[in-house]
């Protein structure tokens, strides 16, 4: 399903020129005839696959309000607080690596990738418009682009602008449910909650206030990467509902879909425009982070896994051609909240891009992911390993990412494709 969603980036992509804005909102107008589109806020961190989401969310920008671009943290990625404080955190991507504590990982101090994506997005928004004028303004995207917890893995003690923001969207009484996406921990999510729980607990207001916000919120989260969610937030907010309806599109073989990905496709497709500059493919000579010994993505040219290995890449997944689109890994965060007609986002028994919860099935209507704690060096030796023979690891039997056999297909999608074995 991924695969198929990449025709949408052509849709705008091709289309984008260099022009000036106009004046435009992004708001749901209550007691009108028009159908009002669902909330979100999304949270991220500094990572490839969040750089592509992001250019992929904001070309659905019509379907939904967008309340909140907040930039938090990761058990990948965490910005320090400049003033030589180090974190450890047993079995840390640091800690896999044999090193002690650090002052910061993987996270430059001028970190602006959201707002890089914002100014390619305004000068493509004249033309933007002329396809659909409900796109928001650069202005008011801008106005909503603020920092989280971006400090530390997991820290969720502290307040920010950003989780300020999320707390007052969660507590406003504007129409729900709210959509909190984390495409990277959920530090800044958990602190918006924690605040409200600080003024709340223990007061008359505490019952309704928990009722208002567990009914309100909808948690979707690329699994939990910072622990934030399995310590604070399933512990102190355990009706909050978090979406399971991931579906299982990876353990499908529709390789057919392949050339979608390829090269010479992401060229003449993808690679347009102010927008089209930014999306990320392998071999495109750019790093998030200068020096990152885990981001070899953008500064492969064609070398073999061992050779990377001797340059000091910790080489977690084998390399695709020079060229090929990088994946956006966590666009499936919002996929159910495109108006593609399904209106997957009002019931997740109606099925839509993410997958579709079964009532039937053993599943839980809400999720409770587990905290992301792969061994980076496990991942690393297999490819190496693997490459040896000749052979490529695929990303998802690594992360172990398969559909439990006592699950029915029905809860994810039908079988489309015949799958395929990943181990």
């Amino acid at each position: 399903m991924r695969k198929l969603v990449y025709l949408i980036y052509t849709v705008v992509l091709a289309t984008m020129v260099s022009c000036q804005p106009s004046d435009s909102t992004n708001t749901n107008k209550e007691g009108s005839n028009e159908t009002l589109k669902p909330r979100t806020i999304v949270t991220a961190d500094p990572e490839l696959d969040d750089n592509n989401s992001m250019i992929r969310f904001l070309l659905h920008a019509t379907d939904y309000q967008i309340d909140g671009l907040v930039y938090t943290s990761s058990r990948f990625h965490w910005k320090g607080d400049g003033k030589g404080t180090t974190q450890f955190i047993e079995g840390s991507e640091y800690d896999h690596l044999g090193l002690g504590p650090q002052t910061s990982w993987r996270y430059t101090q001028e970190e602006r990738f959201i707002d890089d994506i914002l100014d390619a997005y305004e000068k493509s928004y004249k033309n933007l418009k002329v396809h659909d004028p409900e796109y928001p303004t650069p202005e008011y995207l801008r106005s909503i682009t603020v920092q989280g917890n971006v400090e530390f893995e997991g820290d969720y003690s502290y307040d920010t602008e950003g989780s300020n923001l999320i707390k007052k969207n969660i507590l406003d009484d504007g129409a729900g449910p709210l959509f909190l996406q984390a495409w990277g921990g959920s530090s800044s999510i958990a602190a918006a909650l924690r605040s409200i729980e600080d003024d709340y607990k223990n007061t008359p207001k505490w019952d309704s206030i928990y009722k208002k916000v567990s009914k309100k919120i909808v948690l979707a989260l690329s699994g939990d990467q910072d622990n934030a969610y399995n310590k604070y937030i399933a512990v102190n907010w355990p009706d909050a509902y978090v979406e399971n309806t991931r579906g299982g599109m990876g353990v499908y073989d529709n390789s057919e879909y392949d050339f979608l990905t390829s090269p010479e496709w992401t060229e003449k497709n993808l690679k347009l425009g102010p927008i089209g500059d930014l999306v990320r493919t392998w071999g495109d000579g750019k790093q998030m982070v200068p020096g990152d010994v885990m981001d070899y993505i953008g500064m492969y040219n064609g070398q073999s896994v061992q050779e990377l290995a001797d340059i000091g890449y910790i080489v977690w997944r084998s390399p695709e051609p020079i060229g090929t689109l990088y994946g956006d890994g966590d666009s499936f965060c919002f996929y159910n909240l495109i108006d593609n007609g399904l209106r997957a986002w009002e019931d997740p028994t109606w099925g839509g891009w993410t997958g579709r919860w079964d009532p039937k099935s053993d599943t839980p209507r809400s999720g409770h992911p587990g905290y992301m704690s792969a061994d980076i060096m496990m991942l690393h030796n297999r490819v190496v390993e693997a490459a040896k023979s000749g052979e490529s690891v695929n990303l998802a039997a690594l992360m172990g990412n398969r559909i439990p056999e006592s699950n029915t297909e029905a809860q994810t999608f039908p079988n489309m494709y015949p799958r395929k074995e990943l181990f």
